[in-house]
């Protein structure tokens, strides 16, 4: 009986105990560190409104987070430095110099501090860097160099960092342009002081610390390089730097992170100076600060280092790399020159003879084709058209022989010329060519094109010529027929305007629908032309240029008849002509 009594007693009392332990168990320690400096009353930012909140965040967390158990420490930077290193802190706040030092170590940034002096996060602090009232000899930055400076250590954010990335920032050597720099592990009244008795010419802190603890500074000192900006309210010599930040070590539960960004966002705004939390959306210039410095990742920079000297100075040494191979090519181009120029020249000359050749001999079939109206018509065309390629080609082989019967050639003009003659004698290879396969080929036009890409290079071939001005549909206008014929069409009407129009008056061109045909319209200047003298240009050997074959306009009249279309000349009431060619709709063509 007493046993079964026991047993019973002990189930009760584990059924009511358990909820508690569980509850209990379900808590856990969260190890807060605070970064501060050591003051007369313990530690503190010597920034009142902000001693206030650091003070109180860790019951303000623990009164809203009640599962969170948060065991509070505060440090000095180093100390907490290397408690983070160690992971013997979960989170921690400090600058935001600090945050980003850690880095390495995987923190993340949760929020940040605001306040009514600074309302944005990225613009909550910035440096300061001071002189005494009554050095008339120092009264901007430029004027401190060589001067005696007091500060904070070297990897303080605020007390160092952030003066010295401002002389660096501004191209100087922040390590050399102070002829001696005292370094103080308690800067703010260290710094004061010794400014004030003139042991030190210049002072670096951070901002709002002069007003903070010293009311009256104004009476006393002046700032260096001063900054204004709305969104800040204390003398500032640098720009302003992202606020003081709570971050997370790596490993913590992002539960809980997530708490705690909630529960500092939430938290209502305290104080005279309205301190709350906000997020920080720019940590950048803060990497500025480690590069502008080069500590932290950016320590190599300071290392004479193969791979430094390159990224210093690559666009120097690819200079001298580039200069040196342009010399080593400049000997051997003027040793190798004079024969690899004959050698060429010798070739070219070759060449074109071979190309006149078969020009002449593409020329006399392409005549007779013409005459005797056959089918290979076109062709006749292609052979009128290499009668420019050949001018030229003439005109820088004379050229050559006058500057080879000099005792001096100049070889640029000589390789102008050759280059000249390459060109021209690749554009006869290629009328050639097209010429032997046109005629080998049957002669369909049952192809469906658009017009336009065709008028519109043809216009653009011409234009070193005669100003031409192209108007073209927005609609895609088709035709069928054969290209190259449209092509060649399209070269010998610009060609009789640009010979027909004085060269102040530009030409016409304009393509479009007009009732179910696709019209081409060109119009050229010139003088006055009577029925009689329109009629004359129309027939075939008939022509007003001394070395004109007379085949232009027979051309354009067989080509427009060979794809139905219907041509007519007009004269301008101004003077010239006006060329119309009126090409039937796709589907009446396919009838045909």
């Amino acid at each position: 009986m007493n046993k079964r009594f026991f047993l019973l007693s002990l189930l009760s009392f584990v059924l009511v105990v358990s909820p508690f332990t569980s509850a209990a168990a379900e808590d856990r320690v969260l190890r807060l560190g605070i970064m501060s400096f050591e003051g007369s009353t313990g530690f503190t930012t010597h920034i009142k409104e902000e001693d206030k909140i650091l003070s109180e965040i860790a019951q303000k967390l623990q009164t809203h987070l009640p599962n969170l158990k948060i065991q509070t420490r505060f440090y000095r930077m180093n100390d907490l430095m290397k408690a983070i290193a160690k992971k013997e802190v979960d989170i921690f706040l400090g600058s935001s110099g600090l945050f980003w030092q850690m880095k390495q170590y995987g923190v993340r940034d949760i929020a940040s501090i605001v306040s009514s002096t600074a309302p944005n996060p990225n613009k909550g602090v910035a440096g300061v860097i001071f002189t005494r009232k009554d050095r008339t000899d120092i009264n901007n930055l430029e004027d401190a160099r060589g001067k005696v400076a007091s500060a904070g250590l070297e990897n303080m954010f605020l007390a160092y960092q952030l003066g010295f990335a401002t002389i660096a920032g501004k191209g100087h050597d922040p390590e050399r342009f102070f002829s001696k720099i005292y370094h103080h592990d308690l800067p703010v009244l260290e710094t004061v002081k010794q400014v004030r008795s003139g042991e030190a010419d210049v002072g670096v802190l951070r901002a709002c610390i002069l007003e903070s603890e010293f009311p009256d500074w104004q009476n006393y000192f002046k700032i260096l390089n001063e900054q204004k900006d709305p969104e800040f309210k204390c003398a500032h010599s640098t720009d302003l730097y992202p606020n003081w930040t709570m971050a997370a070590t790596s490993g913590l539960d992002p539960e809980v992170i997530k708490q705690l960004t909630q529960t500092l966002l939430n938290l209502p705004p305290d104080g005279e100076k309205q301190l709350a939390w906000s997020l920080v959306t720019d940590f950048e210039k803060v990497n500025q600060v480690a590069r502008l410095l080069k500590t932290d990742a950016y320590s190599h920079l300071k290392e004479w280092t193969i791979k430094r000297v390159w990224e210093e100075h690559n666009t120097l040494i690819i200079c001298a790399l580039l200069g040196l191979i342009a010399f080593l090519f400049h000997v051997w181009r003027v040793e190798n020159l004079v024969a690899k120029r004959t050698q060429a020249l010798s070739d070219e000359i070759k060449r074109r003879v071979a190309a006149e050749k078969d020009a002449r001999e593409i020329g006399t079939r392409l005549m007779l084709a013409h005459k005797l109206n056959i089918v290979s018509q076109l062709s006749t065309l292609f052979a009128h058209e290499l009668k420019q390629p050949l001018a030229v080609t003439q005109y820088s082989t004379d050229s050559m022989k006058i500057l080879l019967g000099q005792e001096h050639p100049d070889l640029k003009k000589l390789s102008k010329c050759r280059k000249s003659i390459e060109a021209q004698t690749e554009k006869m290879t290629s009328i050639i060519d097209r010429v032997r396969s046109y005629t080998k080929s049957s002669q369909k036009r049952d192809r469906v094109f658009s017009l336009a890409p065709i008028v519109k290079n043809a216009v653009v071939r011409k234009r070193k010529y005669a100003e031409i001005k192209l108007e073209l549909p927005q609609e895609d206008l088709k035709i069928m027929g054969e290209e190259l014929e449209i092509e060649l069409l399209l070269e010998n009407l610009l060609n009789n305007s640009i010979n027909a129009s004085p060269k102040d008056e530009p030409i016409q061109v304009s393509f479009r629908k007009e009732k179910n045909d696709c019209l081409l319209t060109i119009s050229n200047g010139g003088k006055k032309l009577s029925e009689a003298e329109i009629k004359k240009l129309c027939q075939p050997l008939t022509t007003s240029q001394p070395s004109g074959l007379g085949l232009g306009i027979s051309i354009i009249e067989s080509i427009s008849e060979a794809h139905h279309a219907k041509v007519s000349f007009l004269p301008n009431p101004q003077g010239g002509l006006t060329v119309k060619i009126a090409f039937p709709p796709v589907e009446s063509n396919r009838n045909a």
